[in-house]
Order: C-alpha cells, then sequence, then structure tokens
C-alpha cells in the first residue's frame, strides 16, 4: 500500500509480530505500572487530608493542600503509557531518516517498537521513583531534596535514544552498501 508524506511516495510494510523480547518488556512495563497503582493507593488512604505541597530551600514545609493533588504523577503517567502503547502498534506510520524497503522494514519497524517499550518501562520506573519519594516525603520520612535523584534517569533516557539512533545508522549503512 503506498501513501503520500510530504509529497514524496512511501510504501507501507507489514508490521512484524511481537518478538519474544518486546513482549517480555510490554509485561515489565505493565508490570511497573500496575505496582506503581497499587502501591500509590494502598499509601493514599494512609495520608493526612492536608499535606505538604511546597517546601523551602532547608525542606521545611511552606505550603499544604489536599491530598488529591497527589493524583497528578499516576494521573500523568497513565497518559504517557498509554500514549507510548498507542504509538508502539503503528511504526508503520512513522517518519524515519532512511529509506523503508522490503529488506529493511520488519527490523526497523521491530527496533521503533523496543524503543517506545524501553521509554514505557524507563517511564514508569521514574514515576514508581517519584510517587514513592513524593509520599515519603509527605509523611516526613525523607527531605524532598531526595526528589532530585529522578534526574539520574536523564543518562537513562539519554542511553535508549542513542542506542536506537546507532541501531537505525547501523541499517541505513547496511543498505548503503547494498546498493553499491
Amino acid at each position: 500500500m503506498k501513501y503520500l508524506i510530504d509529497g514524496l511516495d512511501y510504501q507501507q510494510f507489514p508490521i512484524p509480530k511481537y518478538e519474544k523480547s518486546e513482549i517480555f518488556g510490554n509485561i515489565l512495563a505493565v508490570g511497573l505500572f500496575v505496582i506503581q497503582w497499587l502501591y500509590f493507593l494502598v499509601k493514599y488512604y494512609d495520608l493526612p487530608e492536608n499535606i505538604p505541597v511546597q517546601f523551602n530551600l532547608e525542606g521545611q514545609p511552606e505550603q499544604y493542600g489536599n491530598k488529591t493533588t497527589l493524583f497528578v504523577f499516576p494521573g500523568v503517567m497513565t497518559l504517557i503509557v498509554v500514549i507510548l502503547t498507542i504509538l508502539e502498534r503503528f511504526p508503520d506510520r512513522f517518519k524515519y531518516s532512511l529509506r523503508l524497503d522490503e529488506n529493511n522494514a520488519p527490523t526497523v519497524y521491530i527496533y521503533a517498537r523496543k524503543f517506545i517499550i524501553y521509554m514505557k518501562i524507563v517511564t514508569c520506573s521514574l514515576f514508581l521513583f517519584l510517587i514513592s519519594q513524593m509520599i515519603s516525603v509527605v509523611n516526613l520520612k525523607s527531605k524532598p531534596k531526595e526528589m532530585y535523584f529522578c534526574f539520574l534517569f536523564v543518562p537513562v533516557y539519554l542511553f535508549g535514544v542513542f542506542v536506537y539512533f546507532r541501531y537505525m545508522k547501523i541499517i541505513q549503512n547496511k543498505q548503503k552498501k547494498v546498493t553499491i
């Protein structure tokens, strides 16, 4: 099937079936997602109605709010996971940096899906960390400054991006060697 993107003619190739590693990655992402929600809901009911929502530089609470404001964290994570899951289902709709053909399309689609699954796992891990830290801070068991450890997830995200683009470059180089 052919379609137009930016005035260029593109052919759509069949999407390959999921590999075992992709299925395992999705199970891991769903597991982290469920654990995060269960942890949040169990801890939520133990929290006081008014919780600290803003802290000064010394880590002392400055402003208090209703505990329902904590639903923002799992809500945003749920939205991100739903969007990534939908994107993962349609790798044939992405715009790639290399020309797809019947030889490389299945490999490119699989790597694109694996990249999205990796991002889901890292995102669920990040939000699990954030939620556990936020509940710990609200219960005054840890200091708000410990939430800054979430920046350690940035290299993990960047690593995934680097690996994905490296694989795309390898596929592109193989494609150039074949055409020469």
